[in-house]
């Protein structure tokens, strides 16, 4: 691992509002900007359709030498990142929580293998930090700041997909969104993006074409004559796990917050009364409902149900 901090830092950072005063590194994550790099990012929970679109698109741009960024999560981010080891190319995990504790913990193995094929794994926090609700924000900026421009796959319409989006817009970075069909309510986020001046997007090649001082990589468009990164190789299997809605008994814990929330929005310990749960276990169950996409959490910190 490697503290950097100062002129250290990634140059692509400084470009914050709020740089970080410190991150840590495990494996290799280019610095000096020189390299061209793309988030890809979107929903914990996508249809089938939409794993395999996010794994061929990073698949495609890693081979041809893009730096693939993204957050680590189940569902699109870890599409995104096997795609670019498909494809033999480079990857970023910008994580929520230290190395030794991976977030999601499914995904350690997956981390460790990025790391040990020459990718990366950044974060800003130190060794023994576990994930929080409260990081997500912080990660989902500097994640869109490592790269040139952020490629969101289905999301609904609240999720992180879109606090990152807001973070690279804020940034003057291209926000690009495939589309979505409008009853598809895993992607009715991105249709509301779009309508905010997102760009759209359907393959690689039109990534690659909207990449900002990246005309370097005209040369290579050719050769993804026909690649649209929508392609379902033979074989390909996608956890159907991807499609299940998370579902919770009315008795349970979980079942409890969601049907607290379903009154109305509500603030951490406001919500711990309607549930009639004590305000740590409310906490734990904050961050796990709100990484399947159950909840939202404003920047305010008050707490939202996801009803699409």
């Amino acid at each position: 691992m490697r503290a950097l901090s100062g002129a250290e830092l990634p140059v692509r950072l400084r470009e914050l509002a709020q740089p970080p005063s410190v991150v840590y590194v495990h494996g290799e994550v280019p610095t000096d900007g020189a390299v061209a790099s793309v988030a890809i990012v979107g929903t914990r929970r996508p249809t089938a359709e939409g794993a395999t679109f996010a794994c061929e698109l990073a698949r495609d741009l890693a081979a041809q030498g893009v730096v693939i960024v993204s957050g680590g999560a189940m569902g699109i981010d870890t599409q995104a990142h096997r795609g670019a080891l498909e494809a033999g190319g480079r990857t970023v995990v910008v994580a929520p929580s230290s190395f030794d504790r991976p977030y999601p913990e499914e995904n350690a193995e997956l981390f460790r293998t990025i790391v040990e094929k020459e990718g990366g794994f950044l974060t800003t926090f130190p060794p023994g930090t576990s994930a929080r609700l409260t990081h997500f924000f912080s990660r989902n900026a500097t994640l869109a700041a490592l790269a040139d421009a952020l490629v969101v796959v289905e999301t609904p319409f609240r999720g992180g997909a879109r606090n990152a989006a807001k973070a690279a817009r804020d940034l003057g970075r291209p926000v690009l969104v495939v589309p979505g069909a409008p009853w598809n309510p895993r992607a009715v986020g991105c249709i509301q993006e779009i309508q905010w001046g997102a760009q759209a997007v359907g393959s690689a090649r039109d990534v690659l074409s909207r990449l900002p001082g990246r005309s370097f990589l005209e040369k290579n468009l050719g050769g993804l004559e026909g690649v649209s990164g929508a392609a379902h190789p033979p074989g390909r299997k996608i956890s159907p796990t991807l499609l299940k809605p998370p579902s919770y008994p009315p008795n349970s814990d979980e079942g409890r917050v969601v049907s607290a929330l379903q009154t109305g929005p509500a603030y951490p310990d406001e919500l711990a009364r309607r549930a009639g749960l004590g305000a740590p276990r409310v906490q734990a169950l904050l961050l796990t409902l709100t990484l399947e996409g159950v909840l939202v959490s404003e920047p305010s910190g008050r707490i939202i149900l996801v009803t699409c």
